[in-house]
């Protein structure tokens, strides 16, 4: 009688693997099937989007509808425009200081930053414009530059433009150390400092 054979010595469970499937093995298409999974959650459409992903957000419906109701604005008051634009800016991850800032410096017509500018055009595309629009921003005149001395303006200047033949006689007088010296009848000198 013949006798079963014995497996061999270094058979192991894990022979399929190496068994073909249409052109690649077996593990190819295993290792084929966990790159993508591994793709589909981080990158694809199955991925979080963010770090408030999966969270639930209770937001008022009426947030969302922009039918204007009181002259251009659907809110009476610039109060509560102001109110429902954070609020939106905030439903938006815009940080809640960031929005209230924005909000509060367009209805008082300050002048807005880009970012600013930004988040107000978020909340009016939105929510809609406030019920009463307020004033264009009034622009400042640009600060002088720090490394440029402020004109200095008067008799003085123009004595010493003549004097001294510049156009800039203070930086002239500073650069040969001289100063100049303003008499009790108004009599001027330049004099060199000492």
């Amino acid at each position: 009688m013949a006798e079963p054979e014995a497996p061999a010595q270094g058979d192991n469970s894990f022979g399929f693997l190496t068994r073909k499937i249409g052109p690649l093995p077996v593990w190819a298409w295993a290792a084929i099937a966990v790159a993508g999974y591994y793709w589909y959650t981080h990158y694809g459409p199955g991925a979080k989007q963010g770090k408030n992903a999966g969270q639930v957000v209770q937001v008022e419906r009426d947030q969302f509808e922009t039918q204007p109701q009181y002259g251009g604005s659907r809110y009476k008051t610039n109060a509560e425009w102001q109110d429902a634009a954070i609020n939106y800016l905030v439903g938006h991850s815009i940080p809640p200081d960031e929005a209230s800032a924005a909000v509060w410096n367009y209805l008082h017509s300050k002048a807005l930053n880009t970012q600013e500018r930004k988040d107000v055009n978020l909340a009016i595309q939105g929510i809609g414009p406030p019920p009463k629009i307020p004033e264009p921003a009034q622009v400042e005149k640009p600060k002088p530059h720090p490394f440029q001395p402020a004109r200095k303006e008067g008799p003085e200047r123009e004595f010493l433009e003549r004097k001294t033949g510049s156009e800039h006689p203070w930086a002239y007088l500073q650069k040969h150390h001289e100063t100049i010296e303003i008499g009790p009848r108004g009599s001027k000198v330049i004099r060199r400092k000492r």
